[in-house]
């Protein structure tokens, strides 16, 4: 019949799809499987990242919490407060509990920072403490060692020492 190649054939020279104007150069992602996990592995990773700054989102503020050296265990939850504040702040820095555990320990001092730096020092592989990759056991480690042991009365011994000032 004619010579004239049919409609949507690669070699037509009047076929404008894009799919088969690749430069046979460049390698097809679909004939590659590596460079097809590398385009998937790319993706992912662009998608988990957290939003360019010039997204025109707004970012908020969270101050760093202020240290804790053990020695007020009042000042214990308004620590982890502000540890939480700033989790929740960047879930993507902090997905993991030992990023979790490093960050809080990071702003430990004092006798609060001896307690837990022998576990730090001396980690043999094998024997590290369940609160090293465990926020929750951090947690119940740092309030067992350093939060007020009764509350209670605690805050009734402070309501009976409260002395009322002469006004005259």
């Amino acid at each position: 019949m004619g010579s004239d190649p049919d409609p949507g054939e690669p070699n037509d020279p009047d076929n404008n799809n894009s799919d088969n104007n690749d430069n046979a150069s460049e390698p097809c992602i679909k004939d590659n499987p590596i460079l097809a996990l590398m385009n998937a592995i790319t993706l992912l990773s662009h998608a988990t990242r957290c939003r360019p700054k010039d997204s025109g989102a707004a970012c908020t503020k969270v101050h760093e919490p202020n240290t804790f050296d053990g020695t007020d265990p009042k000042k214990l939850h308004e620590f982890l407060v502000q540890c939480e504040l700033n989790f929740h702040n960047r879930p993507q820095a902090f997905c993991l509990d030992m990023w979790k555990v490093s960050f809080a320990l990071s702003f430990l001092k004092g006798i609060a920072f001896t307690w837990f730096k022998p576990d730090l020092l001396d980690i043999i592989p094998g024997t590290e403490p369940t609160w090293a990759d465990d926020y929750s056991e951090f947690i119940i480690e740092l309030t067992t060692n350093f939060s007020p042991h009764d509350p209670v009365s605690d805050a009734e011994c402070q309501l009976n020492n409260l002395l009322m000032k002469d006004s005259s």
